[in-house]
């Protein structure tokens, strides 16, 4: 006799993509989009959790159009909302990855957030 096999919650993953110009423009409204997207998926504005994201965006959008910036090439900005376990964090991880192909760079940063 076989054991009834266990259903898993279902997970609704969120993503949410746009490309914004290089420069510091862009970089000032990929915050204020990425900000109102999260609250938009039920983080609301001046928590922690969104606090904590606004301050990685703002950082990394500012730091693409300073120190990426390439004539002609915009940068995107993409949030990723999964449900679970969470923990209030400033960066729990990071990475830079290559582009393929190249030339190019990919900055991502990952936030547990409680809200």
């Amino acid at each position: 006799m076989e054991a009834p096999a266990k259903t898993q919650p279902d997970v609704t993953v969120r993503v949410f993509k746009r490309q914004f110009s290089s420069n510091p423009r862009g970089a000032r409204l990929a915050r204020r989009v990425g900000l109102h997207q999260l609250h938009t998926w039920g983080i609301p504005y001046l928590g922690d959790a969104s606090e904590s994201a606004a301050l990685i965006i703002g950082e990394l959008t500012a730091n693409a159009v300073t120190h990426g910036r390439v004539p002609g090439r915009d940068f995107e900005l993409r949030l990723t909302h999964t449900p679970g376990d969470r923990a209030v964090a400033l960066a729990a991880r990071w990475a830079v990855i290559d582009r393929e192909p190249p030339p190019g760079k990919t900055v991502r940063a990952e936030l547990d957030l409680l809200y």
